[in-house]
């Protein structure tokens, strides 16, 4: 590394910088859960927030999916340990989240087996392509236009307001199988709030 660093003060270029990033393949949004999911209701908010997030994500990025692979798990490291995925191909690539949503809350009730404890979910987002180059269907009845400008506005507010401020019925208003984040670092170089003070 110090070698390197005098090369790179010296004019001499030891890490080419990628001027046009490789285009990305695929997109997941997973985590575990705070406290297990048992009930339907919850597994699928779990489902329904993560594909929330992903379907954020490919908007930022431009891209829209053509295929979601969703999967849940039990504990492994305890007896009787249970796991499923399930793929879903879209008609119509896309990215706007209440599509994604209803593709992603019938697979919940798929993966969904009752007396287990679910420690983990998360939904895999596949076949990307740039969302303006998104092969359209001939009996697609979805105004997609519309939804676009939806999609435009909610995502402008959250990123004004703040992450959450305008969310979707499905991905509930209490979630106790949310992960706990009470013992988390502080943001010291990103958020003023958090910058340390010494006195």
């Amino acid at each position: 590394m110090l070698v390197r660093l005098v090369r790179e003060l010296q004019g001499q270029s030891c890490l080419p910088l990628e001027l046009v990033p490789p285009a990305k393949k695929s997109l997941m949004v997973s985590r575990s859960f705070g406290q297990p999911a048992t009930t339907l209701e919850h597994l699928q908010q779990a489902i329904a927030t993560y594909t929330s997030r992903a379907a954020e994500k490919l908007r930022r990025y431009g891209l829209a999916t053509g295929t979601m692979n969703l999967f849940v798990m039990t504990n492994r490291f305890r007896e009787g340990h249970y796991s499923n995925s399930v793929a879903v191909s879209l008609p119509v690539a896309t990215n706007a989240t209440p599509e994604l949503l209803h593709y992603a809350l019938r697979a919940a009730e798929s993966l969904y087996q009752p007396h287990y404890e679910f420690k983990k979910a998360g939904v895999l987002l596949l076949n990307l392509t740039p969302a303006t180059q998104t092969q359209t269907h001939l009996f697609d009845t979805c105004d997609r236009d519309r939804v676009s400008r939806l999609m435009t506005a909610i995502d402008s507010l959250n990123c004004r307001f703040g992450s959450g401020t305008i969310g979707f019925a499905a991905t509930g208003m209490h979630q106790p199988w949310k992960l706990k984040a009470t013992h988390i670092s502080g943001r010291y170089t990103t958020c003023w709030n958090d910058i340390l003070q010494i006195s």
